[in-house]
C-alpha cells in the first residue's frame, strides 16, 4: 500500500511538470525566500565629511568634555588614602635636610646602591607618594574598568590637568594632555600647513627628536630648514642669542612658517630668553613652539601665556617626578582649532579638550597621579633653594667644564 501511494503521487507531479511546460504556457515559478545575502547593499557616499560626517561620540566623554573643574561631580573625585594622610601631616613629613640620604630614601624609590641622582633630565624619578598614588588607581582600574575608565579615571583627568594649568599660570581650557613633549610637538607640526619653499627655524641646540620632527615634515611638504648654530659662549651670553634670531628672522622672512626653540636647553642646560625672542618672532608674523621639557619643576613662577608663544609643551616626569607618561601642550586659543591629537579617537569633534581627553585605551594613572606631585613641591617649596643661586651654580659648572676643555661646539650630529 505504501508503494503505490507513492508510485500516484509521483505520477501526478510528473503529469504536472509536462502540463506546465506545453507550449505557450509558462511554467510556474514558485516564490523564492530570500536572503540577507542576496539583498543590494546600501551605500551612501559622503563627500564633505568635514561638514555631513556625524561621530558618534560616547555620553560620558561628551560629558567629561565639558566639565569645568569646579562642575566635577565629587562622587567621582576619589583620592588616595595615602594622599590624604600626606595633605595633613605634610609640614611633620619634610624635617630631614634636603639632599641627605635620608631625605632622598623618603622621597623616591631610588636604589641606596646609587649615593646621588642628578639626571632628572633624562627620565626623572618618581615621588613615592605619586608611586603609591599610582598603584592605588590601578587597583581601583582593574577592579571595575569599564566604570573607572568612563567615570573615574575622567573626572581625575580633567581635575589633574586644570591643577597643572593653574601651576603654570595658565587657564584650564588652554591646556590638555599628552604622554609627553616629543608627542606634543608632533601634533603641533602636523597641524601645520606646509607648502614647497616654506621654512621651519630650529637651532643646533634644538633636542634631537623635534629636530628629527622638523626633518621629517619639512621633506613630506617639500620645505626646508633654517638652523642656527650656536657654540657654547654663544648660549651664555644673551644678546648673542637675541643677535641670533634677529639675523634668522630677517633671513628667514615670510617663508618662516615656525620657529621652535627650547626654555632650558638640555645641553648645555641654560636657559634662554624665551619672552624676548618670542617677542620678535610675534612682530614677524612667526609662530612660536616652545620646548620646555626641562622647565615645569625646575623654573618657579611659569606663567605660560606671559611668554608671548604660540605653543608650550613639557614634560612632567622631569623636574615635576611624576610617573612617566604625563605632559602638558599649551595652545594658543587662536590656534586651538588646528590642534589635533595624532590618535583620532571617540573625542572626533569634541573640540581642542574633548579630542586630547580620549585618545584610545591607554594608562591614565600617571596624570591622576600628578596631584600627589604638586603636593610634594608645595612641601618642599621652603626648603628649595632660590632659583637665582641654582642658575648661579649651574654657570660656574659650564665655565668650569668650557675652561677645562677650551672650546666645546653644540652639536647633535
Amino acid at each position: 500500500m505504501v508503494v503505490a501511494a507513492w508510485g500516484v503521487k509521483a505520477a501526478a507531479q510528473r503529469l504536472s511538470v509536462r502540463h506546465n511546460q506545453l507550449p505557450g504556457r509558462t511554467p510556474k515559478q514558485r516564490p523564492r525566500a530570500t536572503s540577507s545575502s542576496s539583498k543590494q547593499p546600501v551605500v551612501r557616499f559622503i563627500h564633505r565629511p568635514d561638514r555631513d560626517y556625524k561621530p558618534n561620540n560616547p555620553k560620558w566623554l561628551v560629558e567629561a568634555a565639558s566639565w569645568k573643574p569646579d562642575d566635577i561631580p565629587q562622587e567621582l573625585l576619589l583620592e588616595c588614602p595615602a594622599l590624604t594622610a600626606f595633605k595633613e601631616q605634610a609640614a611633620a613629613m619634610f624635617t630631614l635636610e634636603l639632599g641627605s640620604s635620608e631625605c632622598r630614601q623618603q622621597l623616591f624609590a631610588l636604589d641606596k646602591a646609587f649615593p646621588h641622582y642628578l639626571n632628572h633630565g633624562s627620565y626623572g624619578a618618581t615621588f613615592r607618594l605619586a608611586l603609591e598614588v599610582q598603584s592605588w588607581y590601578r587597583q581601583l582600574m582593574e577592579q571595575e574598568p569599564v566604570r573607572f575608565m568612563e567615570t573615574v579615571a575622567m573626572a581625575g583627568l580633567v581635575r589633574a590637568v586644570a591643577d597643572v594649568a593653574g601651576f603654570v599660570g595658565a587657564s584650564w581650557q588652554d591646556v590638555v594632555p599628552v604622554v609627553n613633549a616629543t608627542a606634543a610637538v608632533n601634533a603641533v607640526v602636523a597641524s601645520l600647513q606646509l607648502g614647497r619653499g616654506d621654512l621651519l627655524l630650529m637651532s643646533n641646540a634644538t633636542y634631537p627628536a623635534v629636530r628629527s620632527t622638523l626633518a621629517r615634515a619639512a621633506a613630506a611638504a617639500g620645505a626646508g630648514l633654517l638652523e642656527l648654530s650656536f657654540e657654547l659662549e654663544d648660549l651664555m651670553d644673551e644678546e648673542r642669542v637675541l643677535a641670533c634670531f634677529r639675523g634668522a628672522l630677517a633671513a628667514g622672512g615670510r617663508r618662516l612658517k615656525l620657529a621652535v626653540l627650547d626654555h632650558v636647553v638640555s645641553f648645555p642646560p641654560v636657559v634662554l630668553p624665551v619672552a624676548q625672542i618670542c617677542s620678535m618672532c610675534r612682530d614677524a608674523g612667526v609662530p612660536v613652539l616652545v620646548d620646555g621639557a626641562h622647565a615645569v619643576g625646575s623654573l618657579p613662577d611659569l606663567a605660560l601665556p606671559s611668554l608671548g608663544c604660540t605653543y608650550y609643551t613639557s614634560n612632567l616626569h622631569k623636574w615635576m617626578c611624576t610617573p612617566k607618561g604625563a605632559a602638558l601642550l599649551w595652545v594658543h586659543p587662536s590656534r586651538q582649532d588646528a590642534v589635533k591629537p595624532l590618535v583620532v579617537s571617540h573625542g572626533y569633534g569634541l573640540g581642542f579638550r574633548g579630542e586630547f581627553l580620549w585618545q584610545g585605551t591607554a594608562d591614565i594613572t600617571p596624570w591622576l597621579a600628578v596631584p600627589a606631585c604638586l603636593a610634594v613641591l608645595q612641601a618642599l617649596q621652603q626648603q628649595r633653594p632660590s632659583v637665582a643661586q641654582k642658575h648661579a651654580e649651574g654657570k660656574l659648572c659650564i665655565a668650569t667644564v668650557a675652561a677645562s676643555t677650551s672650546t666645546l661646539p653644540l652639536t647633535t650630529h
